[in-house]
């Protein structure tokens, strides 16, 4: 062999080393790189409410860890459908995200044909807050407990009411009604704020909602709060207790939370990155305070976690539906 055939030779190895060590190399340099340009967070709300303060914050908490200029963009409309769908149709850089509510998971329970199937088109990265919901009765109802509730709605099926708004809170308390079994008409109004008013006023008699439709009257005496949902008491109204400690059992109604989630084909380490930073939030020691008003406490949960509470909602929600007799529009 020449001593060229010989340098040759002796060059393969090498350069099969440095394809190999490329390989294994890219990813970390990847995440190295990133972010490579401003951040878009993408909330499918109108600005203004708890979803978009909070996202605000965690933008802000971006800001801050990447030295990088972080946008917070409202694109509400459709049944909250055109955000998810934009940031499910953007290049799967890390630089287009999605911070969102449990109306995601809702979608292919509401809709015949959703522009996009969040399971499949978008990657779950991880939970960032949650709040209890609060299953509430007006002030002056006989009933002083979830178990006197139960007892007395399945004794009397059909004649107790209960309170629902928009599509999503509608799904919150036909899972409800399902999970315990029970037989009671939904009355459906327009918002938070009617609905609110109308469970003051002892037009309905139950009506399950987040923080901001129930604690105020709550501490006002104008509604009773029979419990809450999730493993721990509220903070902003301590004295009620969870659904555990009610003494009932057989069903755990969910939490309503904020998630970030990305395009489905986001590099891996990238969603690591971004689910690093989310438990990095999470630690931050201002934080609880800035939720409290909002009834939220900072709940990091790893990207498997949040994948599989997406999944299992989702699944929640058609079940749900069909009980109901919802028709997807």
């Amino acid at each position: 062999m020449g001593k060229i055939g010989q340098s040759r030779f002796r060059a393969r190895p090498l350069l099969m080393a440095a394809v190999f060590y490329t390989a294994l190399t890219a990813p970390f340099a990847m995440a190295a790189d990133y972010p490579s340009g401003p951040i878009r967070i993408v909330i499918a709300l109108p600005p203004g409410g708890s979803a978009d303060t909070i996202g605000r914050y965690f933008a802000e908490h971006l800001n801050q860890r990447f030295k990088q200029t972080v946008i917070v963009e409202n694109r509400p409309g459709a049944d909250a459908l055109i955000g998810p769908t934009y940031v499910a149709r953007s290049k799967p850089d890390g630089l287009t995200l999605l911070f969102t509510t449990p109306s995601l998971p809702t979608f292919r329970a509401l809709f015949k044909n959703p522009a996009i199937d969040p399971e499949k088109d978008l990657v779950a990265i991880g939970q960032v807050v949650a709040s209890p919901y609060f299953i509430a009765v007006p002030a002056n109802s006989p009933v002083k407990t979830l178990p006197e509730l139960l007892a007395q709605v399945r004794a009397n099926p059909g004649k107790f009411n209960v309170a629902s708004f928009a599509a999503g809170n509608r799904l919150t308390v036909e899972s409800f009604k399902r999970g315990f079994g029970l037989d009671m008409v939904t009355v459906a109004y327009k918002g938070e704020a009617p609905m609110s008013a109308a469970l003051q006023a002892g037009e309905v008699n139950l009506g399950i909602a987040t923080a901001v439709t129930i604690v105020a009257p709550a501490k006002e005496g104008k509604l009773r709060v029979l419990a809450v949902t999730g493993k721990n008491r509220a903070t902003t109204l301590p004295e009620a207790p969870t659904v555990a400690e009610t003494g009932v059992t057989g069903f755990e109604p969910g939490l309503v939370w904020f998630g970030l989630l990305a395009p489905v084909a986001t590099p891996k380490d990238i969603v690591k990155t971004l689910s690093d930073e989310i438990f990095a939030f999470s630690r931050r020691p201002e934080l609880p305070a800035k939720l409290e008003p909002f009834g939220f406490v900072p709940a990091a949960t790893s990207t498997a976690d949040f994948t599989a509470l997406v999944a299992r909602e989702a699944r929640n929600a058609i079940e749900s539906a069909k009980a109901a007799g919802i028709e997807p529009q």
